[in-house]
């Protein structure tokens, strides 16, 4: 006779944990050609109107969308269009050194890998020094929401000289009870100093693979298993008896 013992407890352990694959998130204008300034070297600002579109913030004279010419930078070719930021970095209110997105039909999720891959441009031709903030936000964009992640050149690890660009990344690991948890979320970029030129940004979620927590019922029903397997075990010796797995 074959006896089993605690079924139902060693499918519920097995369950537990997997993961899922990484889901790219569909962002506006990722590659900022659309927008106002389409021959070489024009610029337009934001307080007149020029912010890419997708990239809205406070239309401020700080930032734009720019098509930059060989003179700023060597490779502009491959750029074409970009956004263009430059003063106080990012906050979370509309600045005029900033241009934000926010991610349509999206809200912040628990255990989530969030990974903001940017280009980030540094012109030749600029004066003053060169620096560069990015950021993810959640709530609204009107000093009330929090900025929960932040990534500045310095912090970044990536040398970008004068004339060209360099690939960015800032990644964030959610948790169960982040405060900032199913709220909108919101990219944010910005220039200080002279300012930064942005260009193909990309988002990805990716589900981290958790060790789920047994329930206390769960826990409850494990002891009781156990403890019966032993005692039958106990029993059986006393009889003589034989135990079959």
């Amino acid at each position: 006779m074959r006896r089993t013992f605690g079924a139902a407890v060693v499918a519920g352990v097995l369950a537990i944990g997997g993961g899922a694959q990484a889901a790219t998130v569909a962002l506006e204008n990722a590659d900022f050609n659309a927008g106002w300034s389409q021959a070489d070297g024009d610029f337009r600002p934001g307080h007149a109107g020029g912010n890419p579109p997708g990239w809205g913030a406070s239309g401020g004279s700080g930032t734009g969308h720019w098509n930059p010419t060989a003179t700023s930078f060597a490779g502009e070719a491959a750029h074409g269009g970009v956004g263009w930021a430059r003063g106080n970095g990012i906050s979370n209110n509309s600045n005029p050194s900033m241009l934000a997105q926010k991610v349509a039909g999206h809200t912040i999720l628990a255990n989530t890998r969030y990974t903001l891959t940017m280009d980030v441009g540094h012109r030749a031709d600029g004066t003053g020094p060169f620096g560069f903030e990015i950021g993810l936000l959640g709530g609204l964009l009107n000093g009330t929401g929090e900025i929960f992640a932040q990534l500045t050149d310095a912090a970044s690890g990536v040398q970008i000289a004068p004339g060209t660009f360099g690939t960015v990344s800032l990644v964030f690991e959610t948790g169960a009870n982040d405060s900032f948890l199913g709220k909108e979320l919101y990219l944010l970029i910005g220039g200080t100093g002279m300012g930064a030129a942005f260009d193909n940004a990309s988002l990805d979620a990716s589900p981290l693979s958790v060790s789920a927590v047994p329930e206390p019922a769960t826990w409850a029903m494990m002891i009781i298993g156990f403890g019966a397997a032993g005692s039958m075990v106990r029993s059986a010796r006393r009889r003589g008896g034989a135990i079959y797995a």
